[in-house]
């Protein structure tokens, strides 16, 4: 069984409060239709988001070249921060590190993320690299469920995951469509990273077993396409109906390889994606609302942070509510395809006791350059 040795989790410095957010739709759309929107996002419950750049800057960047200059920037800085604070909590040197996972959806960078983290902080250079880019929402799972397969190819080093997502450089300010102001009013710019090994030590979770299932018949009923003044979201269609009728089913069938039903988990890293969808995956799998306060507080603080969402929830439960040593939980997160990500943990180390110095919200904000 793999071991997840550390967390880490970075906010950019601006933050946006739902205010401003609604400031933002009234200026925007005609009156009768940005009134729907602001009660969308007043329901919502969505406190604080935060960005790499203040709003008035974000709109002076007319063009994706431009937008993904800033994107390359802000990336290859936070995904650093968020790395090197990982392996640091990890007590991991940096010739430990056997493969280095890269997670991204919301930008383009060549070469890729984890090459410049291998880099800028002096990895070992037959680290292996694995970018793993546009499964949205699901990413962060997916990146615990492929680390814990190259853990085991990596049997005498260690795996590491950067996740990275900027969506407030991917907003079309250009004409932007209803669904696109939307969208941007339920995503926040974060990044995060872990640290993975194939031993046993007790200073983490334990990572059992990882699981991927797509939804027949919804690949077009959820997808962003790229255009040249930003990435544009479809509309979202049937998305919540699908998870209520679904995510239970596919849950049992994938804890059935482990003789295990809903019953035996305790704790659920559900994303945050929105308030509509957190609660019809709750209502498939038959969770209380207490079940899913970790999510909501990453949602309230810090909105949609996309593939970076799971490590912010797995954070939180370490700050806010830590676990009983031995108790399995399970992180799922749905995205591009329509499908979803799982991953089985059993609680450990630093997930069932409260960090010594953490944060109110157990995420440290980055104000600048660090590395």
């Amino acid at each position: 069984m793999a071991e997840l040795l550390s967390v880490s989790t970075i906010l950019p410095r601006y933050c946006v409060r739902a205010s401003e957010t609604c400031s933002a739709i009234r200026a925007a759309l005609p009156r009768n239709i940005a009134e729907r929107f602001v009660r969308m996002v007043e329901m919502s419950q969505n406190q604080t988001r935060y960005s790499v750049l203040p709003f008035e800057e974000i709109k002076a960047l007319k063009t994706l070249d431009v937008r993904n200059i800033q994107y390359s920037e802000h990336a290859v800085r936070l995904g650093t921060v968020a790395a090197d604070e990982a392996l640091r909590t990890a007590n991991v040197q940096p010739n430990e590190i056997g493969a280095v996972i890269g997670v991204s959806s919301t930008g383009h960078l060549m070469p890729t993320l984890e090459t410049h983290v291998i880099d800028r902080l002096h990895l070992s250079a037959n680290s292996r690299r694995v970018p793993l880019t546009q499964l949205g929402c699901a990413g962060g799972v997916a990146s615990l469920g492929l680390a814990r397969v190259l853990s085991e190819v990596e049997s005498e080093s260690k795996v590491l995951i950067v996740s990275v997502e900027l969506p407030s450089l991917s907003f079309p300010t250009v004409e932007p469509s209803p669904t696109d102001i939307l969208a941007s009013a339920q995503f926040g710019d974060g990044a995060a990273a872990a640290v993975m090994s194939r031993r046993r030590e007790g200073r983490g979770p334990g990572v059992i077993d990882s699981g991927s299932a797509l939804f027949p018949g919804t690949i077009n009923d959820d997808g962003v396409r790229s255009t040249g003044v930003g990435l544009r979201q479809s509309r979202p269609r049937r998305l919540a109906e699908t998870l209520r009728r679904r995510l239970g089913d596919v849950v049992d069938e994938f804890l059935s390889r482990h003789r295990l039903r809903r019953a035996d988990v305790g704790f659920w890293a559900i994303h945050p994606r929105n308030p509509q969808l957190l609660a019809a995956a709750a209502t498939s799998l038959g969770l209380a609302e207490s079940a899913l306060a970790a999510s909501r507080a990453v949602w309230r603080r810090a909105g949609n942070v996309i593939s970076a969402a799971v490590f912010h929830v797995l954070q939180e439960f370490s700050v806010a509510s830590p676990r009983e040593a031995g108790e399995l939980g399970m992180a799922i997160a749905y995205g591009a395809g329509f499908g979803c990500e799982m991953v089985l943990l059993q609680a450990g180390g630093w997930l069932c006791s409260r960090p010594v110095e953490a944060t109110a919200a157990g995420e440290a904000v980055a104000d600048g350059p660090r590395t």
